[in-house]
């Protein structure tokens, strides 16, 4: 006659062992499909990833077009990388441009260590990337924050730009927001509860 406890473990054994099955099922499948996407990946890298070292970074981005097409480099927004736009480039690419997705600093395959950066210094690079292919002038692009760093560019190099495209953002710059304080104070109104700033009750009342 099995004891309580024996009974209990041999009960919660049968019901593990279909689990633990299934886990190894899954997971098989989802190592197949990381493979997948892996060698897509490297193919696509390839294809049209390349490399250039600006300010100490090496900085990867992605290329589509003929090199003597119309020059369009794209930042892509927060916590993505030149990828975002992957779908429609090759149709930009068909229509004469020459399509430039950089991965900025700290996104994608662009390493970085030291985090100490903004938007100014993303159009300083986005710059040196057309320095190194020595292109003298180019529209800029992005969405969301890469809006931002789009009209950052503009701000600094205005005779490098022929034209813009933002997409959610860039219209304006709130780069001023930080600006107007030292990193001391900006960390002090983040954690006040009831911040005094730009975006406190007082202020937008």
């Amino acid at each position: 006659m099995l004891r309580p406890a024996t009974l209990v473990m041999a009960l919660a054994l049968t019901r593990i062992a279909p689990t633990v099955a299934a886990q190894a099922v899954d997971t098989a499948r989802v190592r197949a499909a990381f493979d997948t996407v892996t060698t897509l990946r490297n193919q696509y890298e390839r294809s049209h990833g390349r490399f250039f070292t600006v300010n100490g970074i090496r900085m990867h981005y992605l290329e589509w077009g003929e090199h003597n097409g119309m020059p369009l480099v794209w930042a892509h927004g927060s916590a993505s990388s030149g990828y975002e736009i992957r779908a429609v480039a090759p149709r930009l690419a068909q229509a004469g441009y020459r399509v430039l997705a950089v991965d900025y600093r700290g996104h994608g395959l662009t390493r970085v260590t030291d985090f100490d950066f903004g938007i100014h210094h993303i159009a300083d690079d986005l710059i040196g990337l057309l320095d190194s292919l020595r292109i003298p002038a180019a529209v800029f692009g992005g969405a969301s924050k890469g809006g931002f760093v789009a009209a950052a560019v503009y701000d600094h190099y205005p005779n490098r730009v022929l034209g813009l495209l933002m997409a959610d953002g860039g219209t304006w710059s709130n780069q001023w927001i930080f600006d107007r304080q030292t990193p001391d104070q900006t960390r002090r109104q983040m954690m006040d509860p009831l911040p005094r700033g730009p975006f406190s009750r007082d202020s937008i009342a």
